[in-house]
């Protein structure tokens, strides 16, 4: 239980895994949109996007990521600081952005400079928030 324990604590380990937390739960958006090019749905034909999206929510991003996703989120809440795992929620817009521009070829649109600065500053304010609690100690 200790080595468990140990390993679940690290920085590193909290890090990635909450990053593949938020990298699940943006994944939904990119997901869809890649459904309607697939299914040839029209972008004028709202009624369709809907029910398509509706049907892609449901079986995708409900059942299958949310499972994955928030019972590694409950793993990392378990063994660490409420405030040293929370943080990462603030990098789940930033993997939406970057899941829609690899996935939709949105490269132009999202990484401009107003999306660069904000991926710097999130990992600036994550750092910031993890250092000094070790400083505090």
């Amino acid at each position: 239980m200790t080595q468990k324990q140990n390993t679940l604590t690290k920085t590193g380990i909290v890090a990635l895994l909450a990053c593949v937390c938020c990298i699940l739960w943006g994944s939904a958006i990119p997901v869809i949109k890649t459904g309607y090019r697939l299914m040839q749905v029209d972008s004028a034909d709202t009624a369709s996007q809907i029910v398509f999206a509706g049907v892609v929510v449901i079986i995708f991003y409900l059942a299958m990521v949310s499972a994955v996703a928030y019972t590694l989120w409950s793993v990392l809440l378990a063994w660490n600081d409420v405030s040293k795992v929370a943080i990462f929620g603030f990098v789940n817009p930033l993997c939406s952005v970057i899941l829609s521009a690899l996935m939709l070829g949105e490269v132009k649109q999202a990484f401009n400079i107003g999306s660069l600065i904000a991926l710097i500053l999130v990992c600036t304010g994550i750092y910031i928030v993890n250092c000094k609690k070790k400083m505090s100690r």
